[in-house]
């Protein structure tokens, strides 16, 4: 599957096996408008020093991350999960950092499969 990290091609699969293209277009979809409403809510409550709600919100992104396969969000989330257990300021910063990285390299792939037209079988 061209495009696709080799860590996401089972899950992607998977789910194609379950539901077709349009299962996977719905899914990607749902997924990247959740990874964007968590990123803004994550850096909300960092600010807000809300340390148990950065460990749950990266905990919930992770465990929606890795049903598609996306490996780079799943391990930055639990990075975060860890930190905000934690209380550890300078740790969290850096997880949601890198969540928001990974978010950004994951709508390289994850954008794609968001229409059925540009996929391949």
């Amino acid at each position: 599957m061209r495009g696709i990290p080799h860590e996401a091609e089972r899950a992607i699969a998977a789910i194609r096996a379950a539901g077709g293209d349009e299962l996977v277009s719905a899914m990607s979809t749902a997924f990247i408008a959740f990874a964007d409403a968590q990123e803004e809510w994550l850096a909300r409550q960092f600010a807000l020093r809300n340390f148990e709600r950065v460990a749950d919100g990266a905990r919930a992104l992770r465990i929606s991350a890795t049903q598609l396969g996306a490996v780079d969000i799943a391990g930055a989330c639990a990075a975060a999960e860890i930190a905000g257990a934690g209380q550890d300021v300078p740790a969290s910063e850096t997880a949601l950092a890198e969540i928001a990285a990974a978010i950004e390299r994951g709508r390289a792939w994850l954008g794609p499969l968001s229409s059925t037209n540009e996929q391949e079988t």
